[in-house]
């Protein structure tokens, strides 16, 4: 199945985060799912810390394998965390050219996952005073496996820039490279 070019918006007419939705909810295993030139829109300018990612995401998946998804050149935009991917063992992911912006969390969540390609992706903070450096982390990983290349985050606080976890024999990143990852402000 191939979404191009469509806008999912998860947002209420309120804009309360209580009445967040998922853009894309992912409710049992399944193949081959592309999402290129897409919008994921969750709402990003209220004026309160979004710490519930499995709650607020704009792509969620609990834990279900999907193997060969791609994600390939979307905006994913706003809520707690906005790519949230518990792989149950998914491969053949492929992650490149998004860019996932004004999340509160996390950019992008990823466990138990084989990429086939992670890169050129860019992971944006909220801009906002009372976030702070103990809620946030642009990219966490844990044990997924495959290269990042050419990604960016910028943030004005953080926790971690990266997170990699879990790494073994079977779940491990074998080159990460051209990746910039900055704050703009304490952290």
């Amino acid at each position: 199945v191939a979404f191009r070019n469509i806008t999912l918006y998860s947002g209420t007419v309120s804009g309360s985060a209580y009445t967040y939705a998922k853009c894309v909810n992912v409710k049992n295993n399944c193949n081959n799912i592309e999402f290129t030139g897409c919008r994921l829109y969750n709402i990003y300018s209220f004026s309160s810390v979004v710490t519930a990612p499995t709650q607020f995401t704009c792509f969620y998946n609990s834990g279900f394998t999907m193997n060969n998804l791609r994600m390939v050149n979307n905006i994913i935009m706003g809520s707690a965390c906005g790519f949230y991917f518990l792989g149950n063992g998914s491969s053949n992911v492929r992650f490149d050219s998004n860019m996932v912006l004004y999340c509160d969390m996390y950019n992008v969540y990823v466990t138990n996952t084989s990429f086939s390609s992670f890169k050129g992706n860019i992971a944006e903070q909220r801009d906002a005073s009372f976030l702070v450096p103990i809620a946030f982390i642009p990219y966490y990983f844990d044990n997924v496996n495959g290269d990042i290349i050419g990604n960016r985050a910028h943030a004005v606080n953080w926790k971690e820039g990266i997170h990699l976890s879990s790494l073994n024999n079977n779940f491990c990143f074998k080159v990460i490279e051209n990746t910039e990852i900055y704050t703009g402000g304490q952290g």
